[in-house]
This record gives C-alpha cells, sequence and structure tokens, in this order.
C-alpha cells in the first residue's frame, strides 16, 4: 500500500489527544455505551484521513513498463523539430522491452490524450497520417501534459514519462506538476529537440492595389520573413511584366521585413508585378519569389459644372496636366439621369449656387456618391457653401463640413450680453479698459437693441439687468463707470449660465419683439473655477445664440475660451494690446450682427496631416498662401488636412471624408483666376 498525499496521515496524531479529552466524559455513559460511542468515532476519523491520504493497493504481482511520452505541440515546435519528435519516439519505443505499453499526450493551451497505454506498435499508425485535434498551439502548457499522463499511469506498473519540449512554457508550472509526479514515485526524462532550422528567407507576400488609372503612381509592397537569428544580406529584384524595375540591396533584420516601390505604368491593361530575392544565407530557393496582378485603367474622368468656363479653365489644365480628362459644363448640362453621371469618375462643383440644381438632382448626387462610390468635391467661392444657400440640403448631407445660412441681420434687434471679469487681478488698466470698451459697445447699439452686463470674481452680480437700450443708455454708461475691482477670485460659470438664461428668457414684456441676434461677449484675464463650459457653449449654440470671449494677458486659460468660442459659434481673442479693446469690443459686434461666412484675408494655409495621401508629392512648405476663404465646420469623423488660423480656429480649408462607398471633399477656398 502507498498514499498519493501522506502527509494527511499526520492527522493521526488527533486521536489520542481525543482520548485524553474524552475520559472525564465516563461518567455520564455506562462503560459498554462510552467505548461503544468514542470507537465509532475514532474510526469514523481514521476512515476520513486515510481517505484524504490517498490510499493505493495493488493486488497480485506487478506488471510491466508503462512509457508516457508528452509531446509539446505549441508554435514554438517546428514543422522539422516535431518530425524529429516522431521519429526518436518510434525509435525509443522500438527499443522497450516485451510487455511494455505506451501512452501519448499532446500538450498546447490544454492536453489532449493521443493514445492510451498500448502496445508500441501502434505508435506507428499515429504518425502514418498528420496530427489532428490537437491543442491550441498559442500556449505550452507542460503542467497540464504531465498531470494528464500522471492520470494515464495505472496501478501496480513501473511508469516512467518522457516530456519532449523545447522548454519555452508560457502557461502553468511544469515545476508543480513534477513534483506530483515524485510524490508518486514515476520519473519524468525530459527531451530536447536540436535547435530549430536556420538559413532561412521567405518572401511572405506581396501586395498592389488591384486596379490604379494610367499614369497614377501606385505602391508595390513586400513582406520578408527573415528566420535566421542574425542580419542577413539579400537583394531585391522588382520587375513588371517580367522586365527588371528595380534592385536594390537590403541588410535583412531578424523576423519580418517591410519595402515598398513607388511605380507607374502608363500602358492600359493588366500587368504582372515580381519580386524576386537573392540571400546567401537561404536554404530554401522556392519561397524566394512573389507574384502579383494589377490592372491599369484609362484616364479618369471628371464633370466640372461651373457657371463660366473661364472660371474653372486654370484648374482644368492642372487636372489635364496629371492625365484626367475633364468636361467643363454649366448647371444646365447636368446629367440627366444617374447612368450618365456613372460614367465619370468624380464630380466637381465650382462656385455654382444651390438655385441652379434641384432637389432630385441634389438627391441624384447624393446617391452617386453613397451608392456607386463616385468622388465629389466642392471649391469654395462666392456663390459656394453656405453663401450659395446649401445649408440643409442634400449636398450639405454628403459634404464632410457643415455650412452656416447666409442671413442679413439688418433690421433685426440685438441681444447682447457683456461679461467683465472683475477679480484683483484686473485692478488698473485692464478693468479700466474693459469699462471703456462696454461703453464704447453700448453706444453702437440701436435704441431697439438690448443689453446687460454682468461683473464676476468668486461671485457675481448685474451692473444693470438686460433691458432696452431705449432711454436708459446714460444710465447705463453711469453703471459701468461704478464698476469696482472685487476680492475673490475668478468664477466664470455661474455668470455666464445665468446671462445665457437671461438671453434664453426674457422679460415678457419684450418676448413678442423680433429676437434675432442673441450674443454674449466674455473678458477674462485669469484661470476659473471648473464648470461645464463645454456643455453649456453647445446648449447657446444650439439656441441660435453665439458667444465670444476675450482672454487678457498671459495668465487667461486660452485653450479653454477658445473651445467655448469655437464650440458657441463665436470668435476668440487674445490681444497682445491692451489699449485696441474698445475696438476689439465693436468689431465683435459688427461680426455677431453680419455672421458672414466669408474670410478675405491672406493666410498661409497649415498642413494638419501630412501623411495624408491628398498631399502626395506635394512639399507642405512651398504651399502658396490664400486670400480667403469660405468659413465652415467640420463634422465629427471628418479628416482635416489644410486649415486655416485667421479666426483663432483650424478653419477647414480642405476637409474629406468617406461618404457610403465613395469620398467627399470640400476645399473652402477658390480657384477663380
Amino acid at each position: 500500500m502507498r498514499f498519493t498525499h501522506p502527509y494527511f496521515l499526520l492527522l493521526l496524531c488527533i486521536i489520542p489527544l481525543g482520548w485524553y479529552m474524552a475520559r472525564n466524559a465516563r461518567i455520564f455513559f455506562r462503560p459498554g455505551q462510552f467505548y461503544t460511542l468514542l470507537g465509532l468515532r475514532f474510526s469514523l476519523w481514521l476512515l476520513l484521513v486515510l481517505a484524504l491520504a490517498g490510499p493505493e493497493i495493488a493486488w497480485g504481482r506487478f506488471g510491466g513498463l508503462n512509457l508516457l511520452w508528452v509531446i509539446d505541440t505549441s508554435g514554438s515546435i517546428s514543422a522539422r523539430q516535431e518530425q524529429w519528435f516522431k521519429e526518436y519516439m518510434q525509435r525509443v519505443s522500438d527499443a522497450l522491452p516485451g510487455g511494455a505499453r505506451v501512452g501519448v499526450v499532446a500538450c498546447g493551451r490544454e492536453a489532449r490524450v493521443l493514445l492510451h497505454p498500448a502496445d508500441p506498435e501502434q505508435l506507428g499508425e499515429i504518425f502514418e497520417r498528420p496530427l489532428e485535434n490537437l491543442p491550441d498551439p498559442g500556449f505550452s502548457n507542460l503542467e497540464a501534459g504531465v498531470q494528464t499522463a500522471l492520470s494515464l499511469a495505472p496501478l501496480g506498473h513501473a511508469s516512467r514519462i518522457a516530456l519532449l519540449s523545447d522548454g519555452n512554457e508560457n502557461l502553468g508550472e511544469a515545476a508543480r506538476a513534477a513534483k506530483l509526479a515524485g510524490s508518486r514515485n514515476i520519473p519524468i526524462y525530459p527531451v530536447l529537440p536540436p535547435p530549430r532550422e536556420l538559413r532561412e528567407i521567405v518572401v511572405e507576400e506581396l501586395k498592389v492595389l488591384p486596379e490604379v488609372q494610367k499614369g497614377e503612381v501606385f505602391e508595390i509592397k513586400v513582406r520578408v520573413n527573415n528566420l535566421n537569428l542574425q542580419k542577413s544580406k539579400a537583394v531585391l529584384k522588382l520587375l513588371i511584366d517580367g522586365q527588371e524595375k528595380n534592385s536594390r540591396s537590403q541588410e535583412l533584420i531578424p523576423g519580418l521585413n517591410v519595402y515598398s516601390w513607388n511605380q507607374r505604368i502608363d500602358r492600359v491593361g493588366p500587368h504582372f508585378c515580381e519580386v524576386r530575392l537573392l540571400a546567401n544565407d537561404d536554404t530554401n530557393r522556392e519561397n524566394n519569389r512573389a507574384l502579383a496582378a494589377v490592372t491599369v485603367k484609362g484616364n479618369p474622368k471628371l464633370l466640372c459644372i461651373g457657371r463660366d468656363k473661364k472660371e474653372s479653365r486654370f484648374f482644368a489644365k492642372v487636372l489635364e496636366n496629371n492625365q484626367i480628362e475633364v468636361s467643363i459644363q454649366p448647371a444646365s448640362r447636368f446629367p440627366k439621369n444617374i447612368d450618365e453621371l456613372s460614367s465619370y469618375d468624380a464630380l466637381v462643383l465650382n462656385n455654382v449656387p444651390r438655385s441652379a440644381f434641384s432637389e432630385k438632382q441634389m438627391q441624384m448626387m447624393k446617391r452617386y456618391v453613397s451608392d456607386l462610390g463616385g468622388g465629389f468635391l466642392m471649391l469654395g467661392g462666392e456663390h459656394s457653401f453656405s453663401s450659395g444657400a446649401y445649408h440643409k440640403t442634400p449636398i450639405e448631407d454628403l459634404m464632410p463640413v457643415n455650412m452656416e445660412q447666409n442671413v442679413s441681420y439688418k433690421f433685426k434687434q440685438v441681444l447682447l450680453m457683456v461679461l467683465i471679469d472683475r477679480s484683483p487681478s484686473m485692478e488698473g488698466t485692464k478693468l479700466d479698459l474693459a469699462k471703456k470698451a462696454a461703453k464704447r459697445v453700448l453706444q453702437q447699439l440701436r435704441d431697439s437693441d438690448m443689453m446687460g452686463v454682468i461683473i464676476f470674481d468668486s461671485q457675481y452680480e448685474k451692473v444693470f439687468n438686460f433691458q432696452l437700450v431705449y432711454g436708459k443708455r446714460q444710465q447705463m454708461i453711469e453703471a459701468i463707470d461704478n464698476i469696482k475691482v472685487g476680492r475673490g477670485g475668478t468664477n466664470i460659470y455661474p455668470a455666464l449660465e445665468d446671462a445665457y438664461n437671461m438671453l434664453l428668457n426674457p422679460p415678457l414684456r419684450l418676448r413678442q419683439m423680433p429676437l434675432q441676434i442673441k450674443h454674449i461677449l466674455l473678458l477674462t484675464d485669469g484661470k476659473t473655477y471648473r464648470g461645464k463650459f463645454e456643455q453649456l457653449a453647445r446648449r447657446i449654440a444650439k439656441k441660435n445664440m453665439s458667444i465670444s470671449t476675450i482672454a487678457v494677458g498671459p495668465e487667461a486659460e486660452v485653450d479653454l475660451l477658445g473651445n467655448i468660442a469655437r464650440i458657441g459659434r463665436g470668435l476668440f481673442h487674445h490681444p497682445q494690446q491692451l489699449t485696441k479693446l474698445p475696438e476689439l469690443f465693436v468689431a465683435d459686434l459688427k461680426d455677431a450682427i453680419s455672421k458672414t461666412p466669408f474670410v478675405e484675408k491672406a493666410f498661409q494655409p497649415e498642413v494638419l496631416v501630412p501623411e495624408s495621401p491628398i498631399l502626395k508629392g506635394i512639399e507642405p512648405q512651398k504651399l502658396p498662401p490664400l486670400k480667403g476663404y469660405m468659413v465652415t465646420k467640420p463634422k465629427a469623423g471628418a479628416q482635416v488636412v489644410l486649415s486655416s488660423q485667421v479666426r483663432g480656429f483650424n478653419d477647414p480649408i480642405l476637409a474629406y471624408w468617406r461618404y457610403g462607398l465613395g469620398m467627399a471633399m470640400a476645399y473652402t477656398s477658390d480657384v477663380i483666376p
């Protein structure tokens, strides 16, 4: 008899202690009852301890030898090493004495029994065909393999475990299983395979676009896997239709290497690209080449809709110089159906107003992009984007930018709330200029307009209530003159929220008036307590209001104020000269009133995505300055490649996105001569 867990036998030491503690209980029982009860208790305790210790009893004579193979089938074992395992197992099994039995266990993430202990001749039957239903090769769990082999070891037989592995376990602990095997007197014999085969380089993949345009520059990319343990020198040759186009010498690092070529083919039709590799540190030359096919299509065709051919002639010339066929047509010659439109690869609208198209034609353009995979480009101009009345049309739906309506605000009432920081850091010149600016903007308002002024530090108060300017202008000026510096910190949010609520709910007696322009002007020089500023700015924009922010001095929170203005449909100002504050207040009011969507000012476009394929072949530092652009806002998911900082934001100049199967692009400057 033997025990699998002999340390549980130590619990038998409790029996004498129990006898000692139970001796005083004899006075409560007759002698026969006492010894019977005590014997039953100790017998149950003895059986429980023996069960925990795991007794094993072998009857009769001992059997023969059992050799249990545990094979590591994880991904770190190469095909060559796996074949060596099979040959080694066969040689050892053939040398076993008569009556011996063999079993096979495969281990990866888990362990699986391939052969229960049987005659060694059955081992050959397993290896005659590829091994199937093997464990997940992504892991090497040697512990599970050994434990499964132990479960196959029959009692009364001399068992041995042979562990065939490279030792690279990444799951479980083989040492823990070895201790268990040692407790059962079953030795484990680890067997290491020969090292992985070296001197091998493989060309794994050659990637080429299936279709390219005639004359278009396209990329050919090859993946080369260096299976050697050291760097290897090789020569890569690129052939197109059997003719060598490029040859380069490379030093391949161990592992994956990726190389690419830029090529262009001017002949229309199918073509075959091939990469060949020449290397000394290589054994198998059959995997040193790869093929790929590419079809070259004719020149792309583009339809440009413009008001006047003269406006598009330079634009068309640039495209034609790049092998693109351009057809310039007026809106009256727009294709009659989508089949006619689909004969073009892309559609361009050059400074054409929305009134030139019917609703049906705009829906056709939208389908052309989303369903047929066409390209769409809108160019800027005085009749384009919001100036062309494309706001809330199918064209705006497919564009990567939002357009705001160009509405005239003449004869419409202005509702203005001015918020001024009066914290101690504003004392002196800053506060004096802020008061002067507030009075200057008040003088620009008409009697029919409304205005309110709020000052804030850690608390806020109204200098005067939100009210009509009519009859109160002088009182308002005097109230502004009486503004004094405060004592607390800077807390913008409560004052800003109150200003929003006053614009949202003006006095009852004034609610029937034509309230059209609702604007907030915020001035501060410090860092504020936290608040939900962006959510409030979104509410302001959603209610057709706007908010502009002015950062005074270097301590102001420029990023926060800029975000508030951007989300709130206003402007952000960070003046270098504080004496310009009065003029800045007036200019901001005029901007809020006019809401012109066109910026007419020379600027240098800023590159936001240098790696964009749209800029391929264009050096960012050589981009020319532009003289103006239409103001738009990028949609979520749009890629803004070029932008303008004229207004203090990243206004899109060139933006694109994928719309359905096609691509839509916005260029907010113009191409008019």
